[in-house]
């Protein structure tokens, strides 16, 4: 940690922007299937899960976009998911996400028997051989581990998998409370115990991602979801205060009063947002990430040149700015 305590993307992270060089770039889902060397890897193996617990395969997958496209920073190659398996669901990703049994028409009695809290430094302990095959190799830049949050990972398992409204958890929060914040107790215990085994394993920065967020009315997020993440945010920084903590949500500006109070350094942007909107919003309180949108990667070079600069102009203002996209590359981005 101590040779990269200047690294652009730490110093942007902690809000020293003027201390550093240049501002730093990642992609979210920047190791994946729009890469041709991704697709001959996963050809090889019979699922995904295969490859996300195959530490050597994982690894190599990380470190793909290192050498192909030089970003500042790897982010580790797992899925938000990882961590929901040791429960005993059976997950499956064909044709969207398959989660069994959903939690939506279990009785209380059946989700306190399903959701126990288990050893995460054991249960999953392939994420955290596969952080310690990437920093073997990885000598220049920083780690970034992740997990999902509390509420997207409940989302999912209400819903029983992906969804096209998601409609069932908020249902499922109104009218039974009790079992939703149970659910949401025990994911936020599991997530604080996984990002601390990954800061243990030596990932450098941490990001959370909430993707379904933005779903929420202000009220609903600030009585069932924003008391579990500024638990998480808060208990990891007094124990770990040097890691920077990253937090993303998609579509959460109206959120935005409530995100600002979280502990975390950076607050991930999506494009649907100026930037410097987002910035002057929070106060310049913390970091921001982002925001170009991923279809513009499909777009001319100069388009893509001119909006990029525009949003590094915009970050200026900011007391810290990671570039990245206002979300995950799509599939069929060309290289």
């Amino acid at each position: 940690m101590e040779k990269l305590r200047d690294h652009p993307i730490l110093l942007m992270a902690k809000g020293e922007a003027q201390k550093a060089l240049y501002t730093p770039v990642w992609f979210m889902r920047q190791a994946g299937r729009y890469q041709k060397s991704y697709r001959e890897i996963r050809s090889k193996v019979s699922s995904f899960w295969d490859l996300v617990k195959n530490p050597d395969l994982a690894a190599k997958v990380t470190l793909l976009p290192i050498y192909e496209f030089d970003f500042d920073a790897a982010i580790l190659f797992s899925d938000i998911l990882t961590i929901l398996e040791p429960f005993g669901f059976k997950i499956e990703f064909k044709n969207g996400i398959k989660i069994n049994p959903g939690l939506y028409d279990l009785t209380s009695q059946e989700i306190q028997q399903l959701l126990k809290t288990y050893d995460v430094a054991t249960k999953v302990d392939y994420v955290y051989e596969t952080i310690r095959k990437i920093l073997s190799k990885l000598e220049d830049r920083p780690l970034i581990g992740f997990s999902g949050a509390p509420f997207t990972l409940a989302l999912y398992l209400i819903e029983g998998g992906s969804s096209k409204k998601y409609e069932k958890v908020r249902i499922f929060m109104h009218t039974r409370k009790k079992d939703f914040h149970y659910i949401m107790d025990i994911l936020s215990k599991t997530v604080e115990s996984y990002l601390e085994n990954q800061i243990k394993a030596g990932v450098h920065l941490v990001q959370i991602f909430d993707s379904w967020a933005g779903i929420l009315s202000e009220k609903e997020y600030q009585t069932y979801v924003f008391p579990y993440t500024d638990r998480i945010i808060r208990n990891l920084k007094a124990k770990y205060k040097d890691i920077p903590i990253i937090h993303f949500g998609f579509n959460t500006y109206h959120l935005i009063t409530l995100l600002k109070d979280l502990k975390a350094d950076v607050l991930g942007v999506d494009h649907l947002i100026c930037l410097n909107k987002w910035i002057i919003s929070i106060e310049n309180k913390m970091a921001v990430q982002g925001n170009l949108e991923n279809i513009l990667l499909y777009a001319p070079w100069e388009e893509l040149k001119r909006e990029t600069e525009k949003i590094i102009q915009r970050g200026l203002i900011a007391k810290g700015h990671i570039f990245n996209l206002g979300h995950g590359i799509l599939p069929t981005t060309p290289e």
